[in-house]
């Protein structure tokens, strides 16, 4: 039973602190997001909100990304800038480089 319970906290550990990796054509939305809540911009929220929403529309950004916006916009709805900020911050750092990304940075490659 205790090996059981070890291997359960284990497990939920390691799912812990993940942060959903966003897709390159959503990493503007992304980007958008913590500006507006960086400058307490209302306009600006819901100007990524519409973004989000045809991404959406479109079938082009997962259930995990819309969550993870989602949340940022909720708080920055509720006056809570602060922790939406410092949520957007967690998520824009917390991206990894897709192979694309890496193949951009190598000495001659084709600029976007």
């Amino acid at each position: 039973m205790r090996y059981l319970s070890l291997m359960i906290l284990l497990m939920l550990a390691a799912g812990c602190g993940r942060v959903t990796q966003i897709d390159a054509p959503n990493r503007r939305i992304m980007q958008g997001l913590q500006t507006a809540v960086s400058s307490k911009k209302l306009e600006w929220l819901e100007a990524s909100v519409k973004l989000m929403e045809e991404q959406r529309t479109k079938g082009e950004m997962s259930d995990k990304e819309y969550a993870a916006f989602k949340s940022i916009v909720d708080k920055a709805r509720l006056g809570k800038w602060d922790a939406a900020q410092k949520e957007a911050f967690a998520l824009t750092e917390g991206q990894k480089p897709t192979d694309e990304d890496l193949e951009q940075i190598k000495p001659g490659a084709k600029r976007r």
